[in-house]
C-alpha cells in the first residue's frame, strides 16, 4: 500500500513489482531524479567487525587476561587487529556511537568458579557486567558474555578481556566459541 499525502503526486510508469528491486536499491524519486538508498543517505553500520578465537588459549587464574581473538568473520574497514593487539580501533572518520558484544567460553569449569567477560577502552576497564557464577559441584563448560554501547573518537580502541577465579587447574578458552563483535550505530 502506498499512501500519497494531499497535495503530493506519485508517478509510476510501467509495472512496479518486487523483482524490479535489485542490489538493495529501491528507486525513489528525489527531486525528480536519482534513487534514494540507505547507503546514499549515510545510513550504514560501518565500521563493523566480527571475529572469534581460532585456537584454544589458557588464561591465568585470578587475573585479567586479554582474549586473543585472531580469526575474522568480517572486518569492513580493516579496523580490527587480529594479528598483534586483538583490538578494534576506530578508523579516521569513524567517530560515533558503537555497540559491542563479547563472549568467552571456558572448558572444564569447576564448582564455585566465577567468570567475567569485560571490555577495555584505551587500556581501562569500562564494561564488566558480563559475569557468570558456577555452582555447585562437577566440571562443565561455561561462558560469560558482555555487551556495551559507547561513544568513541578516532583512534580509541576496544579489547575483550576475561577474568576467572575458582579452583586452580588448567582452564582454556574454547576455540571457535569465544567471539567479539562490534559496529557503528546509525544516527
Amino acid at each position: 500500500t502506498i499512501t500519497v499525502p494531499s497535495g503530493a503526486t506519485f508517478t509510476q510508469s510501467g509495472t512496479m513489482n518486487a523483482s524490479a528491486i535489485t542490489a538493495g536499491t529501491l528507486a525513489i524519486a528525489r527531486g525528480g531524479t536519482g534513487a534514494a538508498t540507505l547507503a546514499a543517505a549515510g545510513l550504514s553500520n560501518t565500521p563493523a567487525f566480527s571475529a572469534y578465537l581460532g585456537s584454544s588459549q589458557t588464561p591465568s587464574v585470578a587475573t585479567y587476561t586479554k582474549v586473543s581473538i585472531d580469526t575474522e568473520y568480517y572486518d569492513t574497514d580493516s579496523a580490527f587487529d587480529k594479528d598483534t593487539n586483538y583490538r578494534f580501533t576506530v578508523p579516521s572518520g569513524g567517530a560515533g556511537n558503537y555497540f559491542f558484544y563479547g563472549k568467552v567460553e571456558y572448558t572444564a569449569v569447576t564448582a564455585n568458579s566465577r567468570l567475567m567477560a569485560v571490555f577495555y577502552k584505551n587500556g581501562v576497564i569500562v564494561a564488566n557486567q558480563g559475569k557468570a557464577q558456577i555452582s555447585p559441584g562437577g566440571t562443565t563448560d561455561s561462558y560469560a558474555q558482555v555487551s556495551w554501547s559507547i561513544n568513541l573518537s578516532e583512534s580509541d580502541y576496544v579489547e575483550l578481556w576475561t577474568y576467572y577465579s575458582g579452583e586452580s587447574g588448567t582452564r582454556t578458552f574454547e576455540a571457535d566459541c569465544s567471539t567479539f563483535t562490534g559496529f557503528k550505530l546509525i544516527g
